[in-house]
């Protein structure tokens, strides 16, 4: 089945999902630089994570041979797709919450360290 690979990244999706939709009252209060730095590195490994998980689906899924070739450019393609519309939705719809031009770059450095991690534990060529 099409699907089945895509379990563990779509659960991932829907916990980050829940993640950003925390009202920003309900985040704990620390120092403003504190907050900066936990955030941007809780982007970080959690798109990390997210990436991983998304090459490694698009690589084991094997109805759509196109996919299957072009499974890591999907992966940070659709990666960086999620956290843009996330900003977006915390920027207009959360409570409580801004979207920020950091935190979508956080996401996107975490897509690219998903490649990378995948590279390290797997051992496949990133040019494949």
């Amino acid at each position: 089945m099409f699907y089945r690979p895509f379990v563990p990244s779509l659960c991932l999706a829907l916990v980050i999902l829940g993640l950003y939709s925390i009202p920003g009252t309900e985040i704990g209060s620390l120092s403003f630089w504190d907050l900066l730095a936990a955030d941007k590195i809780a982007h970080t490994g959690i798109f990390t994570v997210f990436t991983l998980s998304l090459i490694a689906a698009f690589r084991r899924q094997t109805r759509y041979s196109g996919l299957r070739a072009r499974y890591k450019t999907v992966a940070i393609g659709l990666s960086m797709t999620y956290g843009a519309a996330l900003e977006l939705l915390q920027a207009q719809v959360f409570v409580d919450r801004s979207g920020d031009v950091l935190d979508f770059i956080a996401n996107g450095l975490g897509a690219f360290l998903g490649l990378i991690l995948f590279r390290i534990i797997y051992g496949y060529e990133l040019s494949k």
